[in-house]
């Protein structure tokens, strides 16, 4: 064989066994894909603005599994007894979504001013097992709203007498 030749050959068969490594890599990554499931929240977070009245208040997340595997939600909790979580299915397969409905009742709201509160997602996620959204308003209840049911507060001080120094 000619010096050209084998270097033909030679770089023809680097060629043949390098697209088989590559090959074997690619079908190893698919066998050996690791599954997991993958929560992701629409919006991550919600403003309701300024409220001038004491209401519920409701918005509509959506909860999604984009990963390879079965999400499952298993905790739903509240920062706060005024807000309240709500999710029809707590298990979604890939590319599944479902909604979060997530009120806020402003009427147990005993503050004026910016109102934060959290709605805590606990999955299976393994890069995500516990996820916050956050609500948030601004409450501006005029003090006539609050006059309409106006609440009697009598405030009683005792005193003791002390015995004068002598």
């Amino acid at each position: 064989m000619a010096g050209k030749d084998k270097k033909y050959v030679l770089n023809k068969v680097m060629k043949k066994l390098i697209l088989s490594f590559v090959f074997v890599i690619l079908q190893a990554n698919s066998v050996f894909a690791i599954h997991n499931p993958r929560l992701e929240i629409i919006p991550q977070s919600w403003d309701f603005g300024k409220v001038t009245e004491a209401k519920k208040l409701t918005h509509n997340f959506i909860i999604k599994n984009t990963g390879n595997d079965t999400l499952e939600i298993k905790h739903l909790t509240t920062s706060c007894g005024c807000v309240e979580a709500f999710m029809p299915f707590h298990k979604l397969y890939p590319g599944e979504a479902t909604y979060l409905t997530v009120s806020i009742d402003v009427k147990q709201i005993k503050t004026q001013g910016k109102i934060k509160r959290d709605i805590f997602i606990e999955s299976n996620d393994p890069e995500n097992r516990l996820k916050t959204i956050t609500v948030s308003l601004e409450l501006d209840i005029k003090s006539d709203a609050i006059q309409k049911n106006p609440k009697v507060v009598h405030a009683v001080s005792a005193i003791t007498p002390q015995q004068p120094k002598i």
